[in-house]
């Protein structure tokens, strides 16, 4: 699937979830009046119409969009209903075209609109000339086909506008990734040429205390810190492109967070941070494990960089609505309820952070690219521990068998 496609989809889902929360809201009157008016046949459809409405809104809410839904459910049924309400209402069961028209061409791929207007308005048309004189028949027929006419040039047009759009974008990750890739080997080389913090002493022929074993480490650190941001933004770019290669297999997620806690443990010592851990052993994802646990390490070390000395970490997992979900709260200073949504971003830092310096601002951005390759999600709040909240959520698998 090409990234014009990913980014259509992506489109079309969010437009047909905000269209068919709006119908779930204003429908329910007009079914109720349809029954009330003993127009049991306009009840039925509109009824059935809100029902496939809310299976859309259940597909989108869980990662799917699927047109077929829309092709097949509901554009019969809401052509059914227009024929009814026309012979029941007559123009103004009209009115209700014109909307239903327009709404096809945002929540459908453009060649399945065209041809679902089409079959709308081979039925549709028809009824109005039977039921309508002539002269508004004629005004009718010629401003329906004009919206159709117009809808699909529009679309079609805003269509081709994305996909040149979605174009030079994938060539700027491209080009981003190559110009990454380049830079890790130079700096790889010269990391490899500095000492390390055991051997400086060996290397420089110098007494520890001196200035230049100090300026040894200096650069020997800032290097090694520059290799760690450039290889957190090459998996970064290769995710951008979808060339992440991830190992998916079933994971105890209490196991892969305990593994990283593990691997963080001198870390959160230094800090003196005391972790509380509430952990359900029952619940597996699918997952690759390099990932998953570096999920749960970028999350610790944040709370290393931000938590005062001496606070407190609470980590927790459970099963919830079919989800298993980790909230991590802790006890730091917090962030500003405002600035949740940007947390995630990339290079994004709190504003007069003494701490901020100490990250690339890459570290919660790896979390969200993780967290989409093993389609979670993850969420910012205010902690009642007084610091931040981070809740993460995953979909859930049944454990393996033995035999797997």
């Amino acid at each position: 699937m090409t990234e014009s496609q990913v980014t259509a989809i992506s489109y079309r889902a969010r437009t047909t979830f905000w269209l068919a929360i709006a119908t779930l809201i204003f429908l329910p009157p007009f079914i109720l009046n349809n029954f009330l008016q003993e127009r049991k046949l306009a009840g039925v459809l509109t009824a059935i119409i809100y029902l496939v409405v809310i299976l859309h809104v259940i597909a989108i809410r869980r990662g799917h969009y699927y047109s077929l839904l829309t092709t097949v459910g509901l554009v019969p049924a809401v052509t059914a209903y227009l024929v009814t309400a026309m012979y029941h209402q007559e123009i103004v069961g009209l009115f209700w075209c014109y909307p239903s028209l327009l709404a096809l061409y945002f929540i459908l791929p453009h060649k399945q609109a065209l041809s679902s207007s089409v079959l709308m308005l081979a039925v549709i048309i028809p009824c109005i000339w039977q039921l309508l004189d002539p002269a508004l028949a004629m005004r009718a027929t010629v401003t329906l086909t004009t919206v159709t006419i117009f809808s699909a040039i529009f679309v079609l047009i805003i269509e081709k506008q994305q996909a040149e759009l979605d174009e030079k974008e994938q060539h700027r990750r491209e080009s981003m990734a190559r110009a990454i890739e380049a830079m890790r080997e130079p700096i790889q080389r010269l990391l490899s040429s500095l000492p390390k913090q055991e051997r400086a002493q060996e290397f420089a022929g110098i007494a520890p205390t001196d200035a230049d074993f100090s300026g040894a480490h200096a650069v020997y650190d800032s290097t090694l810190r520059l290799q760690r941001m450039v290889d957190d933004l090459h998996l970064i770019a290769l995710a951008d492109l979808g060339a992440l290669e991830t190992d998916m297999q079933p994971l105890q997620l209490s196991q892969v967070i305990q593994a990283a806690i593990k691997t963080q443990e001198a870390l959160l010592n230094t800090r003196k941070l005391h972790i509380y851990q509430s952990l359900d052993e029952a619940l597996w994802v699918s997952g690759d494990p390099v990932y998953l646990r570096r999920i749960f390490e970028n999350l610790l070390d944040n709370c290393a960089r931000h938590v005062n000395e001496g606070g407190d970490v609470h980590l927790r997992l459970e099963l919830d609505h079919g989800l298993a979900v980790v909230t991590l709260t802790d006890t730091g200073p917090g962030v500003p309820s405002a600035q949740f949504s940007m947390l995630f971003e990339r290079f994004f830092r709190l504003e007069n952070s003494p701490e901020a310096a100490l990250g690339n601002g890459l570290g919660l951005a790896l979390v969200k690219v993780f967290m989409q390759l093993h389609h979670g999600q993850c969420t910012a709040f205010q902690a009642v521990e007084g610091g931040l909240g981070i809740r993460l959520s995953f979909p859930c698998r049944v454990a393996p068998s033995e035999d797997e």
